[in-house]
């Protein structure tokens, strides 16, 4: 049993530096199979709030370091999607209508 955590240990060892890295390159510039902005820009709510989140679980709990990182990304990142829905959209460039690209859809649509 012992050899069997060692090895597990040395593939994850040896595997995640290159597998984390390669995945998350993937999920980000991996074109049309993985559109991670569709639904709109969470990073920078995402990176706002993280800090604050991992300094409250660090103080308040006493979880596990793979559990207190996958807790801390999750919560990071759904703070970060409610930032850009409650309040980074509605600032955004990208979502305001085009004023020219609306005139230019009603002329096409009129004719």
């Amino acid at each position: 049993m012992v050899a069997g955590a060692h090895f597990s240990q040395l593939a994850v060892d040896l595997l995640a530096p290159i597998t984390i890295p390669y995945a998350m390159f993937l999920l980000a510039f991996g074109g049309e199979r993985f559109r991670a902005a569709a639904y709109g820009d969470f990073s920078y709510g995402t990176y706002l709030y993280a800090f604050p989140i991992q300094q409250l679980l660090v103080a308040e709990t006493r979880l596990a370091f793979p559990v207190y990182v996958a807790v801390a990304m999750s919560l990071s990142l759904l703070a970060g999607v409610a930032s850009w829905f409650a309040v980074e959209r509605w600032f955004h460039r990208s979502a305001r209508p085009n004023r020219e690209r609306a005139i230019a859809k009603a002329c096409a649509n009129a004719s």
